[in-house]
């Protein structure tokens, strides 16, 4: 099972180095220029292998996992407070 599904944020992974594989699939220099950005995934390519697409580039590059970090949400007590209040209402 896929580890993320469409529409997931995700941010690519620092750690990768261009011009390596990970997880069969080659990390090229123009994704490099893309470390630490924040994506949107667009489409799962293979269930099996778990490649992905990204809107950064326009869905133009495979993605895996090893390449790709699932976006933590940084303002969780705003939206947790958000959902508090109109529940009291």
């Amino acid at each position: 099972m896929p580890q993320f599904k469409v529409g997931d944020r995700v941010i690519i992974n620092k750690k990768c180095m261009a011009c390596s594989y990970y997880g069969g699939l080659f990390f090229n220099s123009n994704m490099a220029k893309l470390k630490g950005k924040q994506a949107t995934i667009t489409g799962i390519f293979s269930i099996r292998q778990k490649q992905y697409s990204i809107n950064l580039d326009k869905s133009k590059c495979f993605w895996n996992e090893e390449m790709l970090i699932r976006e933590i949400i940084t303002n969780w007590r705003k939206e947790f407070k958000g959902k508090q209040k109109s529940k009291d209402l």
